[in-house]
């Protein structure tokens, strides 16, 4: 919804703005308010939601379409990067795991400040190389067997 402020302030007014017009709002002092209502009590009883669920089906589609679309390809890729990696180098679960959304966070590579961090904590230079290729591979669409790093045979980071 928050890519659809506009609309979703749109389905709110076409109730407010008609409900608004039957209150006389008034300002006492800077806290105080006085509000009468000039209308008649079933506009809020059976007030028309239409616009309001078709918003709302319409957020619901997208969020299926688009958002669900994304999160399962970013799983997808999370899985294959992390299976492949998997395959070559014995990392920790916890390494593995924030190494692969780093990678996928920022295009297949790893930010500098985070690759110094894994250089101080003792990775290699190379096991860092070897995530970011598989993880820009995967990331491009190349299957393992193009993966430049598929013949070379498991090593401990």
């Amino acid at each position: 919804m928050k890519r659809n402020e506009a609309d979703y302030l749109q389905a709110l007014k076409s109730f407010s703005a008609p409900a608004r017009r039957l209150w006389d709002v008034t300002m006492v002092d800077d806290e105080n308010f006085d509000f009468t209502f000039r209308g008649d009590a079933s506009i809020y009883r059976y007030w028309d939601a239409t616009h309001c669920v078709e918003f709302g089906l319409r957020m619901a589609a997208q969020s299926l379409d688009v958002d669900l679309r994304q999160e399962t390809g970013y799983l997808q890729q999370y899985d294959e990067v992390a299976r492949r990696i998997n395959a070559r180098i014995d990392l920790n679960s916890n390494a593995l795991s924030l190494l692969v959304r780093l990678c996928l966070q920022n295009a297949g590579r790893l930010s500098s400040t985070k690759r110094k961090g894994f250089l101080a904590k003792g990775y290699q230079e190379e096991t860092l190389n070897i995530v970011e290729a598989i993880a820009t591979s995967v990331m491009t669409g190349q299957d393992e067997e193009a993966d430049e790093f598929s013949k070379i045979p498991p090593f401990q980071a």
